[in-house]
């Protein structure tokens, strides 16, 4: 789907935060293998959250939806094989992954758009250290063996999702395990969700510097593995007429995308967002603050415009927020450096390549060096001169959300209609994005026939 995105005027905006769905994600995994029954609270159902709840129906859990969010009410089980489709959901994909392979004698992964080019390597030599058989290191992947307890090694630097489904799976087995990183961690705030989540469904992890400890047994206490019986459900915390509520928080990596429109024009106010998060994106108040943005928290969260000047930034921990602050970079005066961007190549497209097509498409020049996870993005700011451009552009999204968002951000800021193809990437994450847009910032938004 193609639309035109346009911005005629200076609306000062107030809206709630979306949830996260990072935390989504984790709450309804650890939910269905709680037991029980829950409410994984969400004011959003973007297609990655649903990707894991179908995901989650295929193991034999029962959840249902409503106005507040996911009903969970019966857990997953264990069986001979299980095939996922994770659609286009990286988190889906490399959570599940050994948790199915700790359920399953066989499992079939599968995933489509751009997610079968994405690296499973190291999680996949984790799980062939421990006896299982993997049948390659990109997606379909076949699994046939169990895990087994004991001591994994991956390393940290790669990805923290494969950090994350170890975390997730692990305590499903009988015994402790250990968990060594080799490396250091970068985007060390994901874990941390995954470990207060565990925490919240009973499972304790101990850490030893660059080592986790595992208990085993189940969720809850619940054992996983103490009998044969392979169609049982697991768990079983909470009472039958019971529900536990677990509200997922605001969403600071799409809130800040939000946030950013308010750096370049106008102000943005969101209410959600809670400054003691553990979410590593929360750390856009202190970049917006650094471009010269005005920044306000409290119950609420806000960024008011102000005379933006280019900064150099190390966003190693931070790659989910570069396409938007790029465009921040690009209404700034001066040049901006994003430092070891390097992971931005292997998202739902090679941001780095589109986040570069989108601000060239503005008239921004950029320039990428290095290499690796050391790679560097400069973006040559245009300042008051971009916020004049006038015309029509044409940005391919790349089918990846990301860049979508950056678009409208770039057309709120500018003169510029801006068409935008894909528009629909943003389903993604933020169902409704577009609508929001013009019901709420005032923006002109006009389906490309």
């Amino acid at each position: 789907m193609d639309i035109t995105v346009a911005s005629h005027q200076i609306k000062n905006a107030r809206l709630e935060a979306i949830s996260s769905k990072s935390f989504v994600h984790r709450e309804l995994i650890a939910a269905a293998l709680s037991g029980g029954k829950w409410l994984v609270g969400t004011n959003i159902f973007s297609e990655d959250m649903k990707a894991t709840a179908e995901c989650l129906r295929a193991m034999g859990a029962k959840i249902l939806t409503n106005a507040e969010g996911f009903l969970v009410d019966a857990p997953v089980k264990e069986g001979k094989s299980v095939t996922l489709n994770c659609k286009e959901s990286g988190s889906t994909a490399r959570f599940l992954l050994p948790v199915a392979a700790c359920l399953y004698d066989e499992v079939s992964l599968t995933g489509e758009g751009r997610l079968p080019e994405r690296p499973f390597g190291p999680l996949c030599e984790a799980l062939r250290d421990k006896g299982v058989e993997v049948s390659g290191d990109h997606l379909p992947i076949q699994t046939r063996g169990k895990l087994t307890a004991g001591e994994y090694r991956l390393p940290g630097n790669v990805s923290s999702q494969y950090v994350t489904g170890l975390l997730l799976a692990l305590p499903l087995l009988k015994g402790p395990s250990g968990l060594l990183l080799t490396t250091e961690l970068s985007s060390k705030e994901y874990v941390d969700i995954t470990l207060r989540v565990l925490s919240d469904h009973g499972v304790r992890i101990g850490q030893e510097k660059d080592r986790y400890l595992i208990p085993g047994n189940g969720y809850s206490g619940g054992s996983f593995n103490d009998t044969g019986d392979k169609d049982r459900a697991f768990g079983g915390i909470a009472g039958e007429e019971d529900r536990i509520f677990r509200a997922a928080e605001g969403d600071w990596s799409n809130g800040g995308y939000l946030l950013c429109m308010g750096a370049i024009k106008g102000e943005i106010t969101l209410e959600g967002l809670s400054a003691g998060s553990v979410q590593g994106d929360r750390a856009v108040l202190r970049v917006l603050e650094d471009f010269g943005a005005a920044v306000r928290t409290g119950p609420e969260t806000s960024v008011k415009a102000g005379e933006l000047h280019g900064i150099d930034l190390d966003a190693e921990n931070i790659p989910d927020l570069v396409p938007a602050l790029a465009v921040v970079a690009a209404f700034a005066e001066g040049n901006t450096v994003f430092r070891n961007v390097g992971r931005l190549r292997i998202k739902e497209s090679d941001r780095i390549e589109q986040t570069g097509k989108l601000l060239w498409a503005l008239g921004v020049r950029t320039k990428v060096s290095g290499e690796g996870n050391g790679t560097s993005l400069t973006v040559f700011g245009e300042g008051g001169k971009l916020r004049t451009t006038q015309g029509e552009v044409t940005v391919d999204s790349g089918n990846d959300h990301r860049i979508a968002m950056a678009a409208a951000i770039a057309a709120f800021g500018s003169s510029l209609r801006i068409r935008i193809r894909g528009a629909e990437a943003v389903n993604k994450s933020y169902p409704g994005f577009f609508s929001m847009c013009r019901d709420v910032l005032g923006m002109e938004i006009r389906e490309v026939i």
